[in-house]
């Protein structure tokens, strides 16, 4: 793995800059591609339960409704049990042996039961019975001669078991039955006939359903474990036990006969029966995918759309690189005379033409150094001469470590390219003469690129950690004053015996003021080191210069709002310095 990856490394390096500029913009134009589909996806789930939920509350309501209505036949047949006019004539026909007597109460019997159906038929129910000892008073006999008289047994034989508590049969159509017992005294509570209601469950369903041109195709299932106790559905019967068995979630999606399906499962709580509504959700599903299609198409677009046009922007930019190429490989051929190529830069402020004028103030200023040696100059000493001319020019060091770079880079040498890279960085920042001040961050990037080298030079005896946290980066303060106490503890602990050393850099906030420490194992600073230097009681050896010369550039800062100190804590040489510090990171 470590080999291949390597090997992919390499091979990207050979890559020319037009490659490398392309697969950036590629990568990236990919990455944005894909993090907004990521996006899509989360906000069309977000969007799809949101739409979920609404359609379930909206299909849910039909369940409250048919347990009201169910409440509300429950209730009549209370008003049935309370009736005194109902009372009184199921006593008659209980006690009354008087033919006359029996006869009139059978016919008022009759009519109270009727009563009651004609005010409650609207809401589902079938036919009142009322089932007495010696007589049966019906309000539909055609309806109830058309149920199977075994449920209609069961029924009442439940009814007598539950002693005067409403029971809900489910059973090959739905029933209540209910024991009815005398409230009057002295028969308090002795039963006087059983009652059974029949209850149509599609007038039921059809008064609670709220009809919506949103969804035009819908069926409705109730079930009573696993009997269908209703359906009306557009679906064929063998799969209606499928969706009882498939459906175990309150609200969702599924699919079946090349059908998508919206559910709504609830539970008819004064029954615990099953409610199950079924919408057909093919269009809405069309118009997901649809979208979704489209939005990829989109996507693809995009992205091949920016790899033409990112294309076309590196040509037009690298072009002027290849005439910086070709001006370079045409003057190393002939150093004595310099190439005019290409359009004219020394208008141009970007960097292609910083570049081009420096290359070509750079080959002017070299020609006319040849022309000079040539005339006043002897050929043995030539060499020792152009040295010393490329001593003077920054841009040639810095051009060169950068060769060796890339160099090493694509020789697969990690350590010389880190070292050359890191050394040619340090030289940059060391020797720019414009900036004396500058943040924490670009302090600790010196210090890691000099703590680069030393480490390559020390391998395993020498450890460095920087532990200063990120939220303090952006503070300000002078330049070079954490190297160069890096530097000493790399000097007077790892230099100077054979033994490890551990370096730590790190940072502490105490109120208003930032503590920035430099531990080291491995040397020790002298008692009263700084006050010892300043009286010139202390012969410095290299060490002194270096911290004196922080002490007065942070007193020229900060005048007496900061403190320098080097002290001994345990096994570490500890040097701090403490600054004002602000919670917006500014010193």
């Amino acid at each position: 793995m470590t080999l291949s990856l390597a090997a992919l490394k390499n091979r990207l390096d050979a890559f020319s800059m037009k490659r490398k500029l392309f697969f950036i913009v590629l990568l990236c134009t990919t990455i944005i591609s894909l993090g907004g589909l990521l996006g899509l996806l989360v906000v069309s789930r977000a969007n799809n339960r949101l739409l979920y939920q609404a359609i379930a509350e909206h299909l849910s309501y039909a369940s409250k409704e048919i347990s009201d209505r169910l409440e509300t036949i429950e209730k009549m047949s209370t008003m049935i049990i309370e009736d005194q006019e109902m009372q009184s004539n199921l006593a008659i026909l209980a006690d009354d042996e008087r033919l006359d007597k029996i006869s009139d109460a059978s016919k008022k019997l009759y009519s109270l039961v009727n009563s009651y159906y004609r005010n409650f038929k609207d809401s589902g129910v079938q036919f009142i019975s009322v089932y007495g000892d010696t007589y049966t008073t019906y309000s539909n006999r055609v309806w109830s001669d058309k149920e199977d008289q075994a449920v209609l047994d069961h029924v009442l034989a439940r009814a007598r078991q539950a002693d005067g508590a409403p029971v809900w049969v489910g059973e090959k159509g739905v029933f209540l039955g209910r024991l009815i017992r005398r409230q009057t005294y002295p028969q308090w509570l002795e039963e006087v006939g059983t009652q059974l209601i029949s209850v149509d469950l599609s007038q039921v369903m059809k008064t609670s359903i709220v009809e919506t041109s949103f969804f035009k195709e819908r069926a409705y299932l109730i079930f009573n474990g696993d009997s269908l106790l209703y359906g009306s559905s557009f679906l064929k019967e063998e799969e209606l036990a499928s969706f009882k068995e498939r459906i175990t979630d309150s609200y969702g999606l599924i699919r079946e006969g090349g059908h998508h399906y919206f559910y709504v499962r609830k539970t008819i709580p004064s029954m615990q029966w099953d409610y199950i509504c079924l919408v057909l959700y093919d269009d809405i599903v069309r118009t997901i995918k649809l979208f979704q299609l489209l939005f990829s198409a989109l996507l693809v677009f995009s992205v091949v759309l920016s790899a033409l046009l990112g294309h076309r922007l590196i040509n037009s930019l690298l072009r002027h690189l290849d005439v910086l190429l070709r001006k370079m490989a045409s003057f190393g051929k002939d150093s004595t005379s310099v190439v005019e190529l290409g359009p004219e830069y020394s208008d141009r402020k970007d960097e292609m033409g910083q570049l081009h004028r420096q290359f070509d103030k750079m080959a002017n200023e070299i020609h006319h150094l040849i022309e000079v040696n040539y005339r006043s100059q002897i050929l043995s000493k030539e060499a020792q001469i152009r040295a010393l001319e490329y001593q003077i020019n920054p841009h040639f060091l810095y051009n060169t470590l950068e060769s060796i770079n890339w160099r090493a880079k694509a020789a697969g040498i990690t350590t010389i390219s880190v070292m050359v890279e890191s050394l040619g960085a340090l030289l940059r920042e060391t020797l720019n003469q414009k900036d004396t001040v500058h943040t924490l961050g670009k302090e600790l990037s010196i210090v890691q690129y000099y703590m680069n080298i030393q480490q390559l030079r020390f391998e395993d005896r020498l450890e460095f950690r920087n532990e200063i946290g990120e939220q303090y980066l952006s503070l300000t303060l002078p330049k070079l004053v954490l190297q160069p106490l890096v530097e000493n503890a790399v000097k007077y602990s790892v230099e100077s015996n054979t033994e490890g050393c551990t370096i730590i850099l790190s940072a502490e906030v105490e109120g208003s003021i930032l503590s920035l420490l430099v531990k080291n194992t491995g040397s020790q600073f002298p008692e009263n080191l700084l006050e010892d230097l300043e009286a010139k009681r202390y012969t410095p050896h290299g060490l002194g210069i270096g911290l004196l010369n922080i002490k007065e550039r942070l007193e020229l800062t900060y005048g007496s709002q900061f403190r320098f100190s080097c002290q001994n804590c345990e096994d570490y040489a500890v040097a701090r310095i403490a600054l004002p510090y602000e919670e917006t990171g500014t010193c």
